[in-house]
């Protein structure tokens, strides 16, 4: 028999744990992302009176927070025996509809359905996101309904370079609930 070599032992032991540590740690960076996020916006939402002000205000922290650089938020309306949706909120969005109908384009399917909208590979000629020395297309967009106890409160477009990743859709997805208690 050999003699055991407790030191490689203890070595294997150690690199056998490594990745389950380094899993660990990026799933706690992940949560305190979420809680760190969640403590932002809610500061936003505290700090609102005028529901314009409260969607731009929002719009400009989930900019900064996911890295989308075109936004809108649209709230429900009851006109008559229909619903529209009407434009309270934009993020360098200059041609956004002031209203649209529920059920017409992305915005009203997302609003008449309850459902996220995601689409990942946008034409050129979809949205371009400028700025004073240039402009380029936008490649993903997220359609994202606001629900509260089974009812549409917004609806949030969101545009970027950057596809929206697991993370941030479940970030989203726990911050709905706040919005919706101050827009409804």
């Amino acid at each position: 028999h050999a003699p055991r070599d407790e030191i490689g032992d203890l070595a294997l032991a150690f690199n056998e744990m490594a990745p389950q540590v380094e899993q660990r740690q990026t799933a706690l960076a992940a949560e305190a992302w979420v809680k760190n996020s969640q403590a932002r916006l809610s500061r936003v939402l505290e700090g609102q009176r005028d529901l314009h002000g409260l969607c731009n205000a929002v719009l400009s922290e989930l900019a900064q927070l996911l890295g989308v650089q075109h936004g809108g938020i649209y709230l429900p309306a009851v006109e008559g025996d229909r619903t529209r949706l009407l434009l309270h909120g934009t993020y360098a969005a200059t041609d956004a509809p002031p209203s649209i109908d529920a059920g017409a384009g992305l915005i009203g399917q997302a609003f008449s359905e309850g459902r996220r909208i995601q689409i990942d590979t946008l034409p050129d000629n979809y949205v371009r996101i400028g700025s004073a020395l240039g402009s380029a297309p936008s490649r993903h967009l997220l359609v994202f309904p606001v629900v509260l106890h089974g009812e549409v409160s917004a609806v949030v477009e969101l545009a970027s370079f950057q596809p929206t990743t697991e993370l941030q859709l479940r970030f989203l997805e726990q911050f709905s609930d706040s919005l919706a208690l101050v827009v409804h």
